[in-house]
């Protein structure tokens, strides 16, 4: 099984990414950082919720974070957040 966190808790994440991940039995979704906590609790119970994306990557144990990313303006920060999932011995998602 791989365990697999998902970094931000829009809309796509809410209703795409974690349902494929979920559904997928070679996936467990083990995490999410946003700073949509509550809604986190309320819809995802059993998974660990992180502030920040670093300490996601810091301190969680899935191999894959995925990042639930909107639009190309983000590009500098996905390569911050690949950058420190490499020093972790990760694989990010884009």
């Amino acid at each position: 099984m791989i365990k697999t966190a998902v970094i931000g808790y829009g809309f796509s994440a809410k209703y795409f990414h974690i349902s494929f991940i979920q559904y997928l039995p070679e996936f467990q979704l083990v995490a999410v950082s946003t700073s949509h906590r509550n809604d986190v609790n309320k819809n995802l119970s059993s998974i660990i919720c992180y502030q920040t994306a670093d300490e996601l990557i810091q301190m969680t144990d899935a191999v894959t974070p995925h990042v639930d990313a909107k639009d190309a303006l983000f590009i500098i920060f996905l390569l911050h957040l690949a950058e420190k999932s490499s020093e972790q011995g990760r694989t990010i998602w884009l």
